[in-house]
């Protein structure tokens, strides 16, 4: 009887051992890790851009000044993460599912800050001087999603204030 359970407790530890080679040998560098989440940002911005500007061949009804502004707002939002390489949250262990979505959400923080600035422009409600120009809506569109972050962080500092408050 105690040979059995000694037994048993080799062969946890044998698995636990196990577990820690595989955890090991899933582990990133920070660099290999930011590689991946550029990269792929990239992919995303590139991918959305040329659907949205696949759009604008064909009579879809958007108009082509909104498909800029998105696609612009993407390419502002990957400039954002390049310009905050050092401060980006990465997940080192594991797959690669955390960095696509992190990625994902990127992309589309910067099309939707993008498209933000095309409604506000021709509701009139900002940025009306920028309405009829395409190239001025898209710089506008380009820094909204470069300022991906600031929602976000604008969020968090409003939380840690109000949990030193209370």
């Amino acid at each position: 009887m105690f040979h059995s359970s000694r037994t048993d407790n080799e062969q946890d530890a044998f698995k636990a051992f196990n577990n820690i080679e595989k955890r090991i040998k899933n582990l990133r560098t920070p660099n290999e890790a930011k590689a991946t989440l550029v990269a792929l940002n990239l992919a995303f911005c590139i991918v959305f851009s040329v659907i949205l500007f696949t759009f604008t061949k064909f009579d879809t009804g958007f108009d082509k000044a909104l498909l800029a502004c998105c696609s612009a707002g993407c390419f502002g939002a990957l400039f954002s993460l390049l310009q905050r390489n050092t401060s980006i949250p990465l997940n080192l262990v594991g797959g690669n599912l955390y960095t696509v979505l992190q990625s994902l959400f990127i992309c589309v923080l910067g099309l939707i800050s993008g498209s933000a600035i095309f409604m506000l422009a021709n509701s009139g409600l900002a940025l009306s001087v920028a309405k009829d120009n395409i190239t001025m809506l898209a710089l506008f569109s380009m820094i909204s999603g470069f300022s991906e972050r600031m929602i976000p962080d604008l969020f968090n500092k409003i939380q840690k204030s109000s949990d030193i408050e209370t």
